[in-house]
């Protein structure tokens, strides 16, 4: 029952809307096309990060080795 009232009172004010005649400044393009950038290179700085972690798992370099050095340092301090 709520939800039809709800469903109807909004397609009532989509219905009885009117031209809002809303100006769009040259700025707004520039803001537009800064975001658009910044999810490009925060998307490909995130799938950077990710191809890294999983190309490591399959990494063949025997990671024993550097574990043994840094035993080996923090056994001398």
């Amino acid at each position: 029952m709520k939800f039809s009232v709800i469903f109807y009172a909004l397609v009532l004010f989509g219905l009885l809307s009117t031209n809002a005649y809303a100006y769009l400044d040259p700025g707004t393009g520039s803001i537009l096309f800064q975001g658009l950038v910044a999810a490009l290179a925060t998307g490909l700085a995130t799938a950077r990060f990710w191809w890294h972690r999983f190309t490591g798992v399959f990494s063949s370099r025997d990671h024993s080795e550097s574990d043994e050095l840094t035993a080996e340092k923090d056994n001398s301090e």
